[in-house]
C-alpha cells in the first residue's frame, strides 16, 4: 500500500515523500528518487531502511529525542532486501542491532561485508559468493513451494531475463577439484579439466544440499555454459548477472526492494534489462521496488506519481513530482527538469563559444566543420553569432 517516508533533510526539517504503489492500471510497482548528486537520494534510502528496521536514526531511543515520526504509516512489508554496489555507501550490512524479531526480514548485497573481528571490509568478490549461494537458495524454493499453483519458477525466471543479455545454454556452479569425484562425478560437467554442477541438478540435492555447497567453489560466482564451454563475459555483464540471481533469490512475498544508484553498474541497455526484471517478478510476489538513480531510461520506465524529484534551488530541498507524464515520456523532457539546461548543453555550448571567438564568423566556422556538423550545432552556431557577434 501506498505510505508517506518522513526524512530530517540537511537543513534539520522535515521533508515528506508520498510513495505511491497503487494504480486501477499503470504499473505502480516501482518508484523512482531521481535528482543530481549530493542531494540527499542516498540519506533517504538510508532512512528508509534503518526507520523499518529500527536501528540507527529508527531506533526508538533517537525518534523520542528528536520528536520525529518516520512513517504516516508503517510499511507492511515482510522483508526488506537493499542493494547497492557504491564503495561510499554505508547501509546496514544485518540484522545484528535492530529491534526486529525476524532476523531474516532484512538482506544486504553490496561490496561491504563484516569481518571476524567486527571490523567491516570491502570484497570485490562478494557478489560473486553471494550468486552462488543465492542459486542454490532460489532452486530449494522452487522445489519447496512448487505445489503452488501460479507460482512462478525463479530459475526459469532469471534465465528468462539473462538469456536477453547473455548468449548461454544453462548456468551452473563450479565443483572443487577435491569434492567433485567423490559425489557428483555422474552428474557433472566437465570443461578443460574442471567440473561444474549445473543448476538444474540443484533440485536432487535438497536433502542434503549442505553437501553441495560445501562441494562447489562458491567464490567463483555462478558460470554460464554454451557447447560445453565457458561463455566469457564483461564486467557489466558478470555484476548484472549476479544482482539478477541474487535480487530474485532473495524476494518472498510482500517484499520491497531498495536500490540505490543502478546506473554506477548497470549501462543503459541492462537497466531497462532490469526494471524489466523488476515488472516480471514484483507482483506475483505482490512486492515493490525503490530506487534512487540519475538515470533517464529507468525515469521514463515509470509513472509520473511514482517519480519523486530531488530539488535544491538554493532554499533547502524539495521534493517534487515531475508536472508531466513520466511514463514512455521524452527523455530530453525528463533531464531539462530534473536536471535543467545548462547540465546539457553547458560543456557543447562552450565549446562553440571557444571556437567562435577564435574563428570570429560564424559562416566561417560552419564551412570549417564541414562534413563534422550536424543540424543542431548550425542552429547553436547562428544563435551564438547573433548574440555575440550580431549577425
Amino acid at each position: 500500500r501506498d505510505f508517506q517516508l518522513n526524512i530530517i533533510a540537511k537543513d534539520e526539517h522535515v521533508r515528506t515523500v508520498p510513495f505511491k504503489f497503487t494504480s486501477s492500471l499503470l504499473p505502480y510497482d516501482i518508484n523512482v528518487i531521481i535528482g543530481p548528486n549530493g542531494i540527499g537520494k542516498s540519506h533517504c534510502l538510508k532512512s528508509l531502511v534503518e526507520y523499518w528496521l529500527q536501528t540507527g536514526m529508527g531506533d526508538f531511543s533517537v525518534l523520542n529525542e528528536n520528536k520525529h515520526t518516520p512513517f504516516d504509516e508503517r510499511p507492511n512489508i515482510s522483508k526488506l532486501v537493499l542493494v547497492s554496489y557504491s564503495p561510499f555507501e554505508d547501509f546496514n550490512l544485518d540484522m545484528e542491532n535492530n529491534n526486529l524479531q525476524d532476523k531474516q526480514a532484512y538482506q544486504y548485497f553490496g561490496f561491504r561485508q563484516k569481518r571476524d573481528d567486527g571490523s567491516i571490509g570491502i570484497s570485490r568478490n562478494l557478489p560473486a559468493l553471494n550468486s552462488s549461494n543465492s542459486l542454490i537458495d532460489m532452486v530449494s524454493d522452487d522445489e519447496k513451494y512448487k505445489f503452488i499453483e501460479g507460482r512462478i519458477n525463479k530459475l526459469n525466471t532469471i534465465n528468462d531475463v539473462l538469456k536477453s543479455a547473455i548468449d548461454y545454454e544453462q548456468c551452473a556452479l563450479k565443483l572443487k577439484p577435491s569434492e567433485h569425484p567423490t559425489f557428483f562425478s555422474h552428474q557433472a560437467i566437465s570443461i578443460n579439466g574442471e567440473q561444474f554442477f549445473s543448476a538444474e541438478d540443484i533440485s536432487t540435492w535438497i536433502p542434503n544440499i549442505y553437501l553441495l555447497r560445501e562441494a562447489c567453489s562458491l567464490n567463483d560466482g555462478v558460470i554460464f555454459i554454451k557447447n560445453n564451454q565457458i561463455v566469457p563475459l564483461s564486467s557489466g555483464q558478470r555484476l548484472f548477472a549476479y544482482i539478477v540471481i541474487n535480487v530474485v533469490a532473495s524476494i518472498k512475498d510482500n517484499s520491497l526492494i531498495v536500490i540505490d544508484e543502478p546506473e554506477l553498474f548497470l549501462h543503459p541497455t541492462l537497466e531497462i534489462e532490469f526494471v524489466g526484471l523488476l515488472k516480471k517478478i514484483l507482483k506475483p510476489f505482490r512486492s515493490k521496488a525503490i530506487l534512487a538513480t540519475h538515470s533517464l531510461s529507468i525515469t521514463r520506465e515509470v509513472p509520473s506519481k511514482c517519480v519523486h524529484i530531488f530539488h535544491d534551488e538554493g532554499e533547502g530541498l524539495e521534493i517534487l513530482p515531475p508536472p508531466f507524464e513520466t511514463f514512455g515520456g521524452n527523455v530530453q523532457r525528463i533531464s531539462s527538469y530534473v536536471f535543467g539546461d545548462k547540465s546539457i548543453s553547458k560543456p557543447f555550448d562552450e565549446w562553440l563559444e571557444m571556437q567562435l571567438q577564435d574563428i570570429g564568423d560564424p559562416e566561417k566556422l560552419i564551412e570549417m566543420l564541414n562534413e563534422e556538423i550536424n543540424e543542431e550545432m548550425i542552429m547553436k552556431i547562428m544563435s551564438l553569432g547573433k548574440k555575440h557577434h550580431g549577425r
